[in-house]
């Protein structure tokens, strides 16, 4: 058995900020930011900054492959024992 992946990078690269948080948190938690982000809340510079780069760490790691290994191996597992 082959698997063969693609990998299309400019489209992640292309995904707005919101499109990686919601992408991210059906895998893993968000962080304390995320809740604001996502109902548009007022946040402040650092906030912002600190938001800014945990979403480009997250899109990279979405179009990672390695990243995809970790969670099929670990995370999927877990979440559908406990069904």
């Amino acid at each position: 058995m082959h698997l063969v992946l693609h990998v299309d990078v400019l489209k992640a690269q292309g995904w707005s900020d919101k499109q990686v948080v919601s992408s991210w948190q059906t895998v893993y938690k968000g962080t304390l930011l995320t809740p604001k982000f996502k109902r548009d809340e007022t946040l402040s510079q650092g906030e912002l900054i600190s938001l800014n780069e945990t979403i480009e760490i997250q899109r990279k790691r979405l179009y990672d492959i390695s990243w995809l290994c970790v969670i099929s191996m670990n995370i999927l597992p877990e979440k559908q024992q406990r069904r």
